[in-house]
């Protein structure tokens, strides 16, 4: 078996699909590094700590991201999904 064969996914559904998870990616990681501490050279450059609101928003967008990839691209049923999460909480 080549592996391409052992891949669910290629040509432009692989394109699709690395796109959106690239970006809860770059979410993620963007909320990562904006929670570390503010140093004083960041205050003097303007810097401030993120909201509650502001971590929120990208918390909701990750969730929405990740709720796509799984509905749009793995054509998981939104049941499906929902029992999953059910299963982990």
């Amino acid at each position: 078996m080549t592996e391409s064969e052992n891949r669910p996914f290629e040509g432009q559904a692989l394109k699709d699909i690395l796109h959106e998870l690239a970006r809860i990616n770059a979410t993620a990681g963007g909320l990562r590094y904006s929670l570390d501490p503010i140093t004083d050279e960041d205050r003097k450059a303007g810097a401030e700590p993120l909201t509650p609101e502001q971590i929120q928003e990208d918390l909701t967008d990750i969730m929405r991201v990740l709720t796509g990839v799984v509905v749009n691209h793995l054509r998981a049923k939104p049941a499906e999904w929902y029992a999953a999460n059910d299963e982990i909480l």
